[in-house]
């Protein structure tokens, strides 16, 4: 089922950067919907974990996991030349990255349905960070809605183990210590004590 929704999502994202590009977000948010409805994808378990255990219902789990597929929507408006880049970004380049959260919950907002409004709000406020010193809008603390506080542990971790242009993967392990020693600096604490709990399991 995940092999066949693969290509799918694939082929229904590269429609949504044709779309966003041009003022027709109706038909836009229809391509979206078809990502949402074809549910979270293997690599998602993780989020699905936390989420259980940070005690959220098992709609608002599924949800979750669901929005958190279009979390970085909004890097469809970004130039490749910035997001493949292969070394650091200019303090101009990085600016240029960070207006994907708030395009991402543009292209998110005034959805039909609930879980279109969980997905503009982790568009959104994926990369606060729990001290304050996060974007766009320097939220700390619990004012960072759950879902996003989620996600952004999830995501990290994500990058962490995976080879980007400007850096090699990580290990598992060292990718978990990373996201323990930001605990209550970048990522809620609670949250990340069920991370760590998750991946002890495996």
């Amino acid at each position: 089922m995940v092999e066949q929704a693969v290509p799918q999502a694939v082929r229904v994202l590269a429609e949504a950067r044709r779309l966003v590009r041009v003022p027709a977000l109706v038909g836009t948010r229809c391509v979206l919907q078809q990502v949402l409805e074809l549910g979270p994808a293997a690599e998602d378990a993780l989020v699905v974990g936390v989420a259980r255990r940070m005690g959220l219902s098992a709609e608002q789990v599924d949800e979750v996991a669901r929005a958190a597929e279009l979390h970085d929507i909004g890097k469809i408006a970004i130039p490749d030349s910035i997001l493949l880049k292969p070394g650091r970004l200019t303090e101009e380049e990085f600016e240029v990255v960070k207006t994907h959260a708030v395009l991402g919950a543009r292209v998110l907002a005034g959805g039909v349905s609930e879980l279109f409004s969980v997905a503009e709000t982790i568009a959104r406020h994926h990369h606060e960070r729990w001290d304050g010193g996060g974007y766009p809008y320097g939220l700390a603390g619990e004012k960072i809605p759950v879902a996003a506080r989620i996600v952004r542990v999830a995501d990290v971790y994500d990058v962490l183990v995976h080879e980007r242009p400007y850096r090699e993967s990580l290990s598992t392990e060292a990718a978990s210590e990373e996201i323990a020693r930001g605990a209550g600096s970048e990522f809620d604490p609670a949250a990340v004590e069920v991370f760590k709990n998750l991946t002890l399991q495996v």
